[in-house]
């Protein structure tokens, strides 16, 4: 095998990994996010990560600025029993250029309140940045663009 063979398969491996390790970002956020592991779930972004829910006609729901400021939002949250989110990541694109990454997926909220049935809570789209420092992926910035909840 020439040298320049194993250079881009070198490339390529290395290409998957990021996007596998980012898909496990992913992962993370939703299983900690809906169990309230607070520190878990603020873990996913960098110390100055940002998450910003805004509508698709530009109204602000919520924006989080650092860890800290992640870490409180979650605390404030209803979680099990008194609720049940399930935050669901469909069809991501990713876009890796070495240790940055943008990405955008769709996102479906189901919710279910106190036993009753399962509903779509919310529905969207999440715009991220991601950075790998230290040899890990987190997330730089969410925007989360709400394109329908169940009042709209």
């Amino acid at each position: 095998m020439a040298a320049n063979d194993l250079e881009d398969m070198q490339r390529r491996v290395q290409l998957l990994e990021d996007e596998r390790d980012i898909g496990d970002v992913f992962s993370r956020y939703s299983h900690t996010i809906d169990y309230g592991r607070q520190e878990e779930w603020a873990d996913c972004f960098t110390e100055d990560g940002v998450f910003d829910v805004f509508t698709v006609d530009g109204r602000k729901v919520h924006k989080e600025h650092g860890r800290g400021e992640l870490f409180r939002y979650l605390g404030g949250k209803k979680l099990p029993p008194q609720r049940y989110d399930k935050h669901v990541l469909a069809a991501p694109l990713i876009d890796v250029k070495g240790s940055t990454a943008k990405a955008q997926s769709y996102f479906i909220m189901f919710s279910s309140v106190a036993g009753s049935a399962p509903f779509i809570g919310v529905y969207g789209r999440y715009k991220d940045t991601l950075v790998k420092e230290g040899g890990r992926w987190y997330l730089k910035e969410r925007l989360a663009e709400v394109e329908r909840t169940p009042a709209r």
